[in-house]
């Protein structure tokens, strides 16, 4: 993998209608030094000092043209910025004439172009120039709409642009005027400075992501110039881009004793270990899985080697289905293998299995009948098998997330199936903590808001940090509430539309699911784009020949369909709020944290972002952040992190049961297993085959 950075710096002009920028010189100098330094970027660094336009668009052209796909790329430029009369955003380069734009400028979109067509599935874009915040190219189609969605999704592999401000504003100014030659950019100023000395690495764990460098810039330029408002767009967002070091950063090792350190060192999450080959080794137990068991999909994380391993399962994939199912022979299928037969066949398959432990709930299949928790225990032990496989060791110990809303019978029916699966519940540990271990809170005692929407379920929750632990002030939520219900709502309009328009009523199960699947699809691609076409050639047959079904979906449309799911997520929010314990008022939580995909959608964040009083939440959780915490409160318990965050929503298993005292804002609450032996589903650690 290769880093390579191009600064592009233009502070003198030929043409008098743009002033010079002395200070654009200094700060690339000081932008270049940082990046090419080994102990924080490690970038090979190319500047473009007063180049003419077509000086520019080669070196743009070949830097991009050369990339490969594992290559981190990162462009930067400073200059002016001018619109022509259509709109549209030029670079200035030295040469460049203002009444010949088109001929003598570098055009935003030749720059969004070279951006697309390359290789690279790594590349950030700093633009430090006037009316940059109107660079929306690069990430949408020529034809789209212009402007940029501030609510994007903003995490991970992609290409990232950051730009220095809103299009009224200009990059290189004071606190009093835009006209100060001689004041260098703030915008570039704080790039500087957040990676230099690893401010900006706002998680504490030793590097500094895209995502960091954003809020950190964000929140540094808004504090000098409150009216210019630095904005970033993604494209293809997956997992988290990490651009540099933080020079500063010292791991923190293992207790010698009882003493503890101040702060919790988030370690990297990594997933790029392959397994190891051979059968898995008996160890001494001492390793602690984490499992977020959802209601839609479930995930399995260890940590090892001084950092945190979200496992993939057989097929690759970081995040397995929580979906069972049974192949006609009677073979049991887990996870991606039962998606199909499940849907196909009547019965054939079991969904959203969480929400019923601990009712009584039972799934017919033949003669036999199988309990919620027997269901979980055969999702439990697939996520358990994929560890081991990945390990070559045999794991047997495991801390479990949880809803926060979930009650004691419920958590003592999920700790019953861990022990059918053959895994020994350490504990449970709320999802909304464990995302806040995961986010690596804990630096200054603060309250933060998580707004956890996955799925199936919402899980809203304040938490207080400080003094060591996470305190719980109020929780709150919904378990029938989720990504699933959007689609649904999609779904139900797609059917509507296709019985009104051809006269057909869908009802196929094989069609219904394609439905769904392209109802999902769509969701999240309007998640970042307004409007998006449905395309289902042959969903049924009609007297007439094949009926396709065809549909544009716009994300206006979709916030109507379901601005009641909407009004439940704002219930929901109010509600906890009102209940939290000592907060007067939204000013005194600091960070307001989505997690979940499902916190991807626009009206989401824009809900969030109205309660927080105008301030941006923050996205800064990967999709597998819960996971993530359960593996770090893993490694504090065997003594692999030192005791830093002691989350009161902690809940201790033992005997293979529920037997907890949970010190939380619910009270002081003991449950156990109402007196079920796990014996009576089948023998402890017993597995039926899967297929």
């Amino acid at each position: 993998m290769r880093k390579a950075a191009l600064l592009v710096v233009n502070q003198h002009y030929a043409d008098g209608c743009f002033e010079e920028l002395p200070g654009a010189a200094a700060d690339a100098e000081h932008l270049a030094a940082v990046l090419g330094d080994p102990a924080v970027g490690e970038f090979e660094v190319t500047v473009v000092e007063n180049g003419t336009a077509l000086e520019i668009r080669k070196a743009i052209q070949s830097f991009f043209a050369r990339a490969g796909s594992q290559d981190l790329l990162l462009l930067h430029l400073s200059c002016h910025g001018r619109k022509d009369p259509r709109g549209r955003l030029h670079f200035i380069a030295s040469d460049t004439e203002e009444a010949y734009l088109d001929a003598t400028a570098v055009s935003s979109l030749f720059v969004a172009d070279q951006l697309e067509q390359s290789f690279c599935r790594r590349a950030v874009v700093l633009l430090d120039c006037c009316y940059s915040g109107a660079f929306t190219k690069g990430l949408r189609t020529r034809g789209a709409a212009p402007g940029v969605d501030v609510r994007e999704p903003f995490s991970g592999l992609g290409r990232i642009v950051i730009t220095s401000s809103t299009a009224l504003q200009y990059s290189h100014e004071n606190e009093l005027t835009s006209r100060e030659k001689a004041e260098p950019s703030v915008f570039t100023a704080a790039v500087v400075e957040g990676l230099r000395d690893g401010a900006a690495d706002l998680d504490g764990d030793g590097y500094v992501s895209a995502e960091e460098l954003y809020a950190f810039v964000h929140e540094h330029v808004r504090s000098r110039l409150p009216g210019q408002t630095p904005t970033r767009s993604v494209n293809n967002a997956e997992g988290t881009l990490y651009l540099t070091r933080n020079p500063g950063f010292r791991p923190a090792a293992a207790p010698a004793g009882p003493a503890r350190s101040d702060t919790l060192r988030v370690p990297v999450p990594s997933t790029a270990p392959s397994p190891r080959p051979g059968a898995p080794r008996e160890t001494d137990g001492s390793r602690i899985l984490g499992i977020d068991f959802g209601t839609t999909r479930s995930a399995v994380a260890v940590f090892v080697d001084g950092g945190v391993r979200v496992v993939p399962n057989r097929h690759g994939e970081l995040t397995t289905p929580s979906v069972v199912a049974f192949a006609e022979d009677g073979t049991l299928l887990v996870g991606k293998a039962a998606e199909e037969p499940a849907s196909r066949v009547p019965g054939g398959g079991i969904h959203r299995v969480r929400p019923e432990l601990g009712t009584g709930w039972t799934h017919r299949q033949g003669v036999n009948r199988h309990s919620a928790e027997e269901v979980a225990s055969w999702i439990l032990a697939d996520l358990r098998r994929s560890a081991e496989a990945h390990l070559g060791e045999t794991v047997t110990r495991a801390i479990l997330t949880v809803p926060a809303h979930f009650t004691p019978v419920q958590r003592a029916a999920l700790a019953d199936a861990a022990d059918l699966a053959g895994i020994e519940t350490v504990g449970m540990l709320d999802e909304p903590a464990a995302a806040a271990l995961s986010y690596g809170f804990g630096r200054a005692e603060e309250n933060i808001m998580v707004f956890d929407l996955g799925g199936s379920t919402l899980d809203v929750s304040v938490l207080g940090i400080g003094d060591g632990v996470v305190e719980t002030l109020a929780t709150g939520g919904d378990s029938r509430l989720g990504g699933s219900d959007w689609d649904g709502r999609v779904v139900d309009h797609l059917v509507r539309e296709l019985a009104l328009h051809q006269g057909v009523r869908l009802t196929d199960r094989t069609a219904l699911r394609r439905v769904a699947e392209a109802a999902e699809a769509a969701r999240i691609e309007l998640s970042r784009a307004t409007a998006t076409d449905i395309v289902l050639p042959h969903i049924a047959v009609s007297p007439s020949g094949p009926v396709h079904l065809e549909a544009t979906l716009t994300r206006a449309r979709l916030e109507g369909l379901t601005k009641d799911l909407l009004e439940r997520c704002a219930e929901t929010v109010r509600r906890v709020l009102e209940s939290a314990r000592g907060i007067e008022g939204v000013e005194e939580i600091g960070h307001f944290v989505l997690v979940g995909g499902a916190t991807r959608m626009p009206a989401i964040a824009a809900l969030v972002e109205g309660t927080a009083g105008g301030r941006e939440p923050v996205r800064a959780v990967v999709p597998e952040g819960v996971v993530i915490g359960a593996a770090l409160q893993g490694a504090v318990l065997t003594g692999q992190l030192r005791e830093d965050l002691l989350p009161d929503v902690f809940t201790t298993v033992q005997d293979g049961r529920s037997d907890a005292r949970i010190t939380t804002d619910r009270g002081d609450c003991r449950s156990r297993s109402a007196g079920r032996s796990p014996s009576r589903w089948t023998a402890r650690g017993a597995e039926p085959p899967i297929g």
